[in-house]
C-alpha cells in the first residue's frame, strides 16, 4: 500500500488536500500520535485513495471538516484511542475490490466481467483487482479476496504479528498444536495449509444437493471469505499479484463459540471518539458506514450529535460488537434514508448476553448506551441500551 502523506508529531494546519493516484492500494493519510500528542487540522480533503485516513496511537487528532470522496475501501481507519471531528462528509465511495471473492481461470476481460456479473457484483474498474495464483487439481486458478468497506468509521487495535492458536484450533480438539502462536502475515505458500485446517467445508450442517454445492467451493476460496469480514492489507508485487496477507486481528474461527480471554490490544479497545455532523451519501447496498466489529472495548462514542443526514442502503447504518459509555444521535436535524423506503437503524451486540448480534464473541459488555431521536423502533440493541 502506498501511502500519499504522513504525520507524526504535534501540529495545527489550516487546510490540507490530499490526493492518491491508486483507488485500490493508496493510503491518503497516516497519523501517528503518542498519548501525550495533539494534532489539530482545521479541513483536511482526501481523494481517489483506497484508504483516504488511518489514524493510530492514543494521542488526539482533531480535525475540523473532513471531505473523504472518490474511494474504494474504508473511510477511516481508527487504530487508538482519541478522534475528534466536527464535520464528516462522505462522498462518492465505489467498491475497488469485490464484496464476495472472485475465481476465474484466466485473467482476462471476458472472464473477470462474466465472474463479476454472475456473483452480482461490481467494481470500480476491474484492472485495479489483485489476485491470487494458486492450483486446484492441476489447474492453475486466480482468486480476489473480498472486502467489506466500512465508508464511514471501522475501529480496532490491531494485534501484533502473532496470536494464540486456540483461535485456530476446531471445537474436537482439546490440545494445543505443536506451534502455539499462529502468524498474522500470511505469505501465499502457507494459505493453502491455513485454509484446509481453518475453513474446512461444513458438510455437517447441510444435506443434499446443498451439501454437494459446497463440497466446490475450495478450501482457499472459504478461507478468503472469512479473511473478507478481518480487517486485512495486501502484500503485492510488480504485477498486482499477491504475494501475502496481513490480518490486522484474527479471523473469527465460526467453530469457535466462546470468546477468547482478552489480550492487551481488547482491554485497551477503542475510547474517546466524537463526530458531531454526519454528512454521508453512497448508493452501494454493500457499504457499511460505522463499524466497531471486534471482540474488543468500545467506549466513549459520540456520533451525530449536532447533525446526521445518511443515505444509505445497508440496513445498519451503525453497528458495534458492544459499546459502553456513548450516545449515538441526538441530533437537531436527523434525516436518515429521507425520501428512500428503506430503512437504516442501530445494531449493538452484548458479549455477557451472548447476543446473537455480536460479530464475534466477547466478554465485553454493552452499558450506558443512548440512541436519541433516531427512532423508537426497528434498532437492535441490549436492554440496557435507552432509545429515548
Amino acid at each position: 500500500m502506498t501511502i500519499i502523506r504522513s504525520i507524526a508529531s504535534e501540529g495545527a494546519y489550516d487546510t490540507l488536500f490530499i490526493q492518491g493516484k491508486n483507488r485500490n492500494i493508496d493510503l491518503g493519510l497516516r497519523v501517528h500520535l503518542e498519548a501525550d500528542q495533539q494534532l489539530h487540522i482545521q479541513q483536511l480533503v482526501i481523494e481517489n485513495t483506497f484508504l483516504p485516513l488511518v489514524k493510530s496511537g492514543d494521542g488526539l487528532l482533531s480535525i475540523g471538516r473532513l471531505q473523504i470522496k472518490d474511494f474504494g475501501g474504508d473511510g477511516i481507519n481508527l487504530w487508538g484511542n482519541g478522534l475528534s471531528i466536527h464535520q464528516l462528509i462522505v462522498r462518492n465511495s465505489t467498491p475497488t475490490r469485490p464484496y464476495h471473492t472472485l475465481r476465474v481461470t484466466a485473467l482476462t476481460e471476458t472472464q473477470i466481467l462474466a465472474a463479476l456479473q454472475a456473483s452480482k457484483q461490481q467494481v470500480y474498474d476491474w484492472r485495479l483487482l489483485q489476485w491470487l495464483e494458486t492450483q486446484e487439481n492441476g489447474q492453475t486458478v486466480f482468486y480476489s479476496p473480498g472486502y467489506h468497506s466500512d465508508i464511514a468509521l471501522q475501529a480496532y487495535r490491531p494485534k501484533p504479528k502473532t496470536v494464540t492458536s486456540r483461535y485456530f484450533l476446531p471445537t474436537d480438539q482439546t490440545s494445543e498444536p505443536s506451534s502455539e502462536f499462529m502468524p498474522l502475515h500470511l505469505p501465499v505458500e502457507q494459505l493453502e495449509t491455513l485454509a484446509l485446517n481453518f475453513a474446512p467445508p461444513p458438510l455437517d450442517l447441510v444435506t443434499g444437493s446443498q451439501a454437494r454445492s459446497l463440497t466446490m467451493i475450495s478450501p482457499i476460496n472459504r478461507l478468503l471469505d472469512q479473511v473478507a469480514e478481518t480487517p486485512y492489507s495486501l502484500e503485492l508485487d510488480t504485477k498486482n499479484r499477491i504475494r501475502a496477507i496481513d490480518l490486522h486481528v484474527p479471523l473469527a474461527n465460526p467453530q469457535l463459540k466462546a470468546p477468547i480471554p482478552n489480550a492487551p490490544e481488547d482491554l485497551a479497545g477503542i475510547a474517546e471518539v466524537t463526530i458531531r455532523e454526519l454528512d454521508i451519501q453512497t448508493n452501494d447496498a454493500n457499504s457499511q458506514l460505522f463499524m466497531l466489529s471486534e471482540q474488543q472495548r468500545y467506549r466513549n462514542f459520540k456520533i451525530g450529535t449536532d447533525k446526521i443526514v445518511i443515505n444509505c442502503r445497508y440496513p445498519w447504518w451503525f453497528v458495534a460488537n458492544t459499546l459502553e459509555d456513548s450516545v449515538i444521535g441526538n441530533a437537531n436535524k436527523v434525516q436518515i434514508n429521507q425520501g428512500r423506503s428503506s430503512l437504516a437503524k442501530v445494531r449493538i451486540g452484548d458479549g455477557q448476553d451472548n447476543s446473537k448480534y455480536c460479530i464475534k464473541p466477547s466478554s465485553c459488555s454493552t452499558g450506558e448506551v443512548s440512541l436519541v431521536g433516531l427512532g423508537k423502533t426497528g434498532h437492535v440493541v441490549p436492554t440496557t441500551v435507552r432509545i429515548l
